[in-house]
């Protein structure tokens, strides 16, 4: 897989529920940002199901990075200084919301835009 590199924006505080009292505490995805990692991914999940792999799934996704496990859950998102920086690698992850597992697909690079 091949891809260009984008601008990673993260602005607001939030928590997702995992299970009963488990918590991630999450930075979200600017909206520039939830935008373009959602093509990413679904252009992504396309290409792989061309392949022989899986088919596109229908899934919640928000562009988001987990900071932590918490027992309790934020009451309301927190709008935070925008952090910012540009990706050089990109990892595609099987994940089990449910489970907590996560499977490593691939590792690639991304080219400089």
């Amino acid at each position: 897989m091949r891809a260009a590199a984008v601008e990673v924006s993260f602005d607001r505080l939030a928590s997702f529920c995992i299970s009963g009292d488990s918590h991630a505490l999450v930075l979200c995805g600017s909206s520039t940002t939830c935008t373009a990692l959602s093509f990413v991914r679904t252009t992504s999940a396309h290409a792989q199901h061309a392949q022989g792999r899986y088919p596109p799934a229908v899934s919640r996704f928000k562009a988001h990075m987990t900071l932590r496990f918490l027992p309790w859950r934020l009451a309301a998102e927190i709008v935070t200084d925008t952090v910012t920086w540009q990706p050089r690698e990109f990892v595609l992850i099987r994940s089990v919301i449910c489970g907590g597992v996560h499977e490593m697909v691939e590792r690639g690079s991304l080219s400089p835009s």
